[in-house]
């Protein structure tokens, strides 16, 4: 992504839509943002994330190819003191350490809740045929051994 095509104009521009209310707390961009709830800058032709814009102007570093991550973990911050550089990989290792990531039904692979597995338990315990459970409940043959065995308890 190319930085050298900000001018002063959009420098101007960028900051009339970010409301700061003291050095230490999260500088909350007031513009557009994108799914992920992440501010949205765009400088034709290309759209640029507000806090990457944010790093970029306080440290002149391009951060193409890496992650411009939040310490405050505020989409919407673009508060330099709340913003550091990392690979794709920092990120989302910061993201687990905080206990922000999906996991569990709430992971978007799930695809069987909880209740759903149990469901298959009972009906192992009650005899039935992993052919036949699989069959009855549209699953496969290898999800419901997996089950059995304790490899899964749920399919993602």
């Amino acid at each position: 992504m190319r930085y050298d095509n900000i001018t002063p104009k959009h420098v101007r521009l960028f900051w009339q839509k970010v409301e700061i209310r003291d050095l230490l707390s999260c500088w909350e961009w007031t513009g557009s943002a994108k799914d992920g709830g992440y501010g949205q800058v765009v400088i034709r032709p290309h759209h640029y994330g507000a806090h990457q814009i944010s790093f970029f102007l306080h440290t002149g570093i391009n951060p193409t190819g890496k992650d411009v991550c939040h310490s405050c973990d505020n989409p919407l911050c673009v508060n330099p003191a709340h913003l550091f550089l990392g690979t794709r990989l920092d990120n989302m290792r910061d993201c687990k350490s905080k206990l922000r990531h999906a996991f569990g039904e709430k992971c978007c692979h799930t695809k069987y809740a909880k209740e759903f597995v149990d469901k298959i338990r009972m009906m192992l315990n009650s005899g039935m045929r992993g052919m036949d459970i699989a069959s009855e409940l549209g699953v496969t043959r290898q999800y419901v051994s997996d089950i059995k065995l304790g490899k899964k308890r749920t399919l993602g």
